[in-house]
């Protein structure tokens, strides 16, 4: 007995010792991560707004978006094979993180694939240009100016009420689907994502639909969507914090919640798909292309650091986050009906008058 509390001890202070390191470990980490993620993320919106055709940008968002849930849907697989036989709740295999880290580190050298902005061939042979030139003070006040612009701050409420909801699914989704579920749900819902990204791609490009015409049905087919998702939502998540079940999917009860999942993962990739064909049409120059891919990305990720910071505290994990999304898609019905049905026709003109888009 005293050998065998002896270990458990040695075993105890080995674990508060890595407890105590491992903070200043990710201190050190997370800087690097969000300034590594946020280029990243600057440079592929810029080049999905500005390698494609006009008439192909739909198209182009829409294969990009793919690749992007592609990721998740080849995640999802590992996820499901390792994980196939618990269904329980909890953590899923630690071998997951390792395949996904092998994954993450391989797309250093698939990158090097990628062709340079000057290499680019469009078969409207307009040249891609994304060298800016101007200095550093000049693109501070340019992009401040892009920001506090009536075009863009109408649109801020979309992207917050469509990015926030990325943490809220995810943790609705490990609070009350078992960990085979779970799993199931990260690879099904990238399929889904990946149809309904493509099928909105193919119909904002059909040259029968008028631009102005398509978008504006775009806009109320996918924030009418995110409507029924949310109240569907609402009423689950009401009855769940009472119950406080989970669901695996031999389980009676298991297809409402899975499928809510699933329409949210689709209606993610419909707001995010949406937004950034309406910007990239918004884009007054070739410059602005960069620059407002870096604001909608920027947006992007202050919306959700605060989404998954507020998702962490338990009511929120409970309700309170499909509450407040509740809220935010509301609130951004009047702002984006304003900008999206009543003035995208004029703006769209103004763009044009700096960079050859399409048809109107």
């Amino acid at each position: 007995m005293a050998a065998s509390g002896n270990k458990s001890q040695v075993i105890d202070t080995k674990h508060a010792s890595d407890n105590e390191a491992q903070p200043v470990t990710l201190e050190y980490i997370k800087p690097l991560c969000g300034i590594s993620a946020g280029v990243f993320w600057m440079a592929e919106g810029a080049i999905a707004l500005s390698y494609p055709e006009p008439y192909n940008q739909g198209k182009f968002l829409g294969f990009w978006l793919s690749f992007r849930v592609g990721g998740q849907v080849l995640g999802g697989a590992i996820n499901l094979g390792l994980n196939a036989n618990d269904n329980r709740a909890g953590k899923v295999s630690y071998n997951v993180y390792l395949a996904f880290i092998a994954l993450q580190a391989l797309g250093l050298f698939a990158g090097l694939l990628l062709n340079k902005p000057e290499k680019v061939q469009r078969s409207d042979g307009v040249p891609v240009n994304l060298t800016i030139s101007n200095g550093s003070w000049f693109e501070i006040k340019a992009i401040t100016k892009l920001f506090i612009s009536r075009n863009f701050l109408l649109i801020v409420p979309l992207i917050a009420q469509g990015v926030y909801s990325e943490a809220v699914m995810f943790t609705f989704e490990s609070l009350w689907l078992s960990v085979r579920a779970r799993a199931l749900g990260s690879f099904l819902s990238g399929v889904v994502a990946i149809i309904a990204g493509n099928l909105l791609g193919a119909f904002l490009d059909r040259k029968k639909v008028a631009l102005k015409t398509g978008a504006r049905c775009a806009f109320i087919t996918v924030l009418g969507l995110q409507g029924c998702w949310w109240i569907w939502a609402t009423i689950l998540v009401t009855d769940y914090h009472k119950s406080k079940p989970t669901y695996d999917w031999v389980d009676a009860g298991f297809g409402k919640t899975f499928a809510l999942f699933l329409f949210w993962v689709a209606g993610f990739q419909l707001n995010y798909m949406y937004l950034y064909f309406v910007v990239g049409e918004l884009a007054g120059t070739d410059a602005d292309v960069i620059r407002i891919a870096s604001l909608l990305r920027g947006t992007e990720s202050a919306v959700q650091a605060v989404s998954y910071g507020l998702n962490s505290v338990p009511i929120f994990a409970d309700i309170g986050g499909v509450y407040l999304n509740f809220g935010l898609w509301a609130f951004a019905l009047l702002p984006g009906t304003h900008c999206t049905l009543f003035h995208l026709e004029i703006q769209l003109e103004e763009a044009r008058q700096g960079r050859r888009l399409r048809w109107i």
